[in-house]
Formats: C-alpha cells, sequence, structure tokens
C-alpha cells in the first residue's frame, strides 16, 4: 500500500517562485488511477513523471492550493523534493527487490 507522501515545491511563474508542501494520500492515488485507467502503484514506483506531477497536482487542488489545470501545472515543471514517514530515499518506504516480497 502506498504511504501519505510530503511534496515540497517551488512553481516559478513568471519570475516569481512560490513554494508550497502537501501531502499526498490515498484519494490522490486513486484519482490517478481513475484518470489513467492505470495503477499508480507500478508508476509510482517506476518514477514516471505523469504519475508524480499528477498525485502532487491533484493533491494541490484537493487542498485549494492551486487553481492551475493539470496541463498548466505539468507545463511548468516544478522543482519537487518528497518525504515518506522518516524515509526520504523511497517515496513508498522499504521497496523489496524484484522478485521477492515483503515479510
Amino acid at each position: 500500500m502506498l504511504k501519505p507522501i510530503k511534496f515540497d515545491i517551488v512553481i516559478t511563474d513568471g519570475g516569481e517562485s512560490v513554494p508550497l508542501s502537501v501531502t499526498a494520500s490515498g484519494t490522490d492515488y486513486s484519482a490517478y488511477e481513475e484518470k489513467f485507467r492505470r495503477s499508480s502503484y507500478f508508476d509510482l514506483i517506476g518514477y514516471h513523471y505523469r504519475a508524480w506531477m499528477f498525485v502532487v497536482w491533484h493533491a494541490l487542488t484537493r487542498t485549494g492550493q492551486t487553481e492551475l489545470t493539470y496541463d498548466e501545472f505539468e507545463a511548468l515543471t516544478p522543482d519537487v523534493d518528497y518525504e515518506t514517514n522518516g524515509n526520504a530515499d523511497s517515496p513508498l518506504g522499504q521497496t523489496p527487490p524484484s522478485g521477492t516480497s515483503p515479510d
């Protein structure tokens, strides 16, 4: 299961930098799956750019921190840092190597 992910974002629009912070959760992952008809889990652990940008955008929209459309947000290509429950090395926590299963 995907853990909540805290994103720190800096959007630069017209020369002005706007820092934002938002936590993406299940609602945002499900919105990705509804929109793209694909698993958010595999796209996020595969570091697919569109998956990360959509989840961040959806969380920002859900919390009222942006009025940008997804296309406008993606075009800005914001700088994004993330942190998850004390494990900033992996956005999903400890992910087992391919071909193994978690304990």
